[in-house]
């Protein structure tokens, strides 16, 4: 049977049914009805521009970047834009194309007074390079042109200027519920005030780089204890990497594991296979004391799947890497995890020790191991 008779029949759909219809139609079909009637390009327009991704690695990307930022300076089509995805991981030789690109999307930004998810994975070499996007960006977000709900930007661009992002930031926070950076931001940074005051005054704020091996870093440290299981909610939300996530949590200190641990676990129990915990400790009195016993009932909850647990610890300044604990600890630790369930783990680490696992004739030894440089 020819097609003739069908797109005869589409054209007859009512508006409200072509909208359902559309809904569950991927883009390329959707175009597609778009072509068949001006009915269905009206109807269909919000499909089309709710969601726009835009990724800029090579030359045909850029001129589609341009494109798209065109076609949004028409007032009919930015007003239509809910979410907005800007990965540009420009490839050496269209460095310089994929400027224009940026600079286009900058001029389209202005328009978008719709927006409500905005995240941009920018990897071009220098802030210098990318300058205009983040300072529209924070002129917008303080002139509130658009009102976000999540926000998505590389580290640099909060840590460049943390005052400045943070009086943007405040402009949206009656909306604003995630901030999520790519790219570490560590105590002691200005960025680092900036993610504590955005959580304390309700954002769910996170760290992920999917082009970082998806490690995703979480921060109950700036919530409450009661307020931890609605923060790992939100964040399992957010997440959608690969089932075996690796996590850290930056803890405010030691006691604290047990408790942190088990907020996570009512959301990510089967999930993790790598743990990290940042521990917290006051720069006056570093002593670190892992009471194996509360550390091991908190590690059993993620029995199905955990593989590696490592320890770090920080202060207010910086990273601490040169604590340590008797390596007897660490393998006390290690057993009582194992003979809890743990049946799967394979490392536990403390800064610059390392103990692993060793299956030998049917026993199970801990040996202390030297670190990766």
């Amino acid at each position: 049977m020819g097609s003739q008779p069908v797109l005869s029949h589409w054209n007859t759909i009512p508006g409200d049914l072509q909208w359902e219809i559309a809904r569950y139609c991927d883009r390329a079909t959707v175009i597609r009805l778009c072509v068949l009637q001006r009915s269905w390009s009206a109807t269909c327009s919000p499909a089309l521009y709710s969601t726009i991704t835009l990724k800029i690695c090579k030359h045909s990307d850029v001129h589609r970047a341009i494109a798209c930022a065109r076609t949004l300076l028409i007032p009919t089509r930015s007003t239509l834009v809910r979410r907005l995805t800007i990965d540009s991981v420009p490839d050496h030789d269209v460095f310089e194309s994929s400027r224009v690109a940026l600079s286009a999307l900058n001029d389209a930004l202005k328009h978008l007074h719709s927006l409500q998810h905005l995240s941009i994975q920018s990897k071009v070499s220098t802030v210098a390079d990318d300058i205009a996007l983040p300072f529209t960006i924070r002129r917008l977000m303080r002139t509130r042109a658009f009102n976000l709900v999540t926000l998505t930007l590389p580290s640099r661009y909060i840590a460049y200027d943390g005052a400045l992002f943070y009086s943007a930031l405040e402009a949206q926070l009656d909306t604003l519920e995630m901030l999520v950076h790519s790219g570490p931001i560590v105590p002691g940074q200005l960025g680092w005030t900036v993610l504590r005051r955005a959580a304390q005054a309700g954002c769910i704020v996170l760290q992920y780089d999917p082009q970082a091996g998806s490690r995703l870093d979480a921060f109950p440290v700036f919530v409450t204890r009661e307020l931890q299981p609605h923060y790992f909610a939100a964040v399992s939300r957010f997440y959608n990497g690969p089932p075996d996530l690796k996590l850290s949590l930056w803890i405010s200190a030691p006691e604290d594991i047990a408790s942190t641990l088990a907020a996570l676990s009512m959301t990510f129990a089967t999930k993790i296979e790598s743990l990290g915990l940042f521990l917290q400790v006051e720069v006056e009195a570093p002593d670190i004391l892992l009471d194996p016993d509360n550390v091991a009932d908190g590690l059993v909850r993620f029995r199905q799947n955990l593989r590696d647990v490592q320890f770090s610890t920080w202060n207010d300044q910086q990273i601490e890497p040169s604590l340590e604990v008797p390596t007897p600890t660490l393998v006390e630790l290690a057993s009582l995890a194992r003979a809890r369930g743990c049946l799967r783990l394979l490392m536990i680490s403390l800064n610059n020790q390392r103990i692993c696992r060793r299956d030998r004739l049917g026993f199970v030894e801990w040996i202390a191991m030297e670190s990766p440089a």
